[in-house]
């Protein structure tokens, strides 16, 4: 178990050593891409192989998908821009009963989407620019 933790660790310290830093420019300039209106089916797809019966996993999209970013999985994280999306899924098990909802947050960008988890380095572009104002604002403060 310890060397799972630490493993995860390491791979959070690389990830965080290899990342491109995040400037109000750069969140400005991004090119987010236009919402692909069948990002709901690269979702699914993407869903596919993880359920044990994915034509039966029930989809309920939360919030409108709203422009964020994500370091994606790749040989090194990757800063992606494009779309972020919230949705409930509803899966069934092995003996075919529902599991019940849980949250998944996905990066949409064209016909490709990317599951988010806790550890990913991810938010949305208003967070982002509010939250870069905010520590600019305490910097001129001290």
């Amino acid at each position: 178990m310890r060397t799972i933790l630490a493993g995860m660790l390491g791979l959070a310290i690389l990830m965080v050593g290899c990342a491109t830093q995040l400037t109000p420019a750069l969140l400005e300039s991004a090119d987010y891409g236009e919402l692909n209106p069948q990002y709901k089916e690269a979702i699914k797809a993407h869903m596919q192989a993880l359920f044990y019966d994915p034509e039966g996993a029930r989809y309920r999209y939360v919030k409108e998908p709203v422009k964020g970013f994500a370091y994606v999985p790749n040989d090194a994280p990757k800063l992606e821009f494009g779309y972020i999306v919230e949705a409930h899924i509803n899966a069934k098990n092995r003996l075919g009963a529902y599991t019940g909802e849980e949250r998944y947050q996905f990066l949409v960008k064209k016909d490709t989407a990317w599951m988010l988890h806790e550890w990913t380095s991810s938010g949305t572009t208003n967070d982002a620019l509010a939250e870069i104002a905010a520590v600019k604002s305490w910097a001129q403060k001290k």
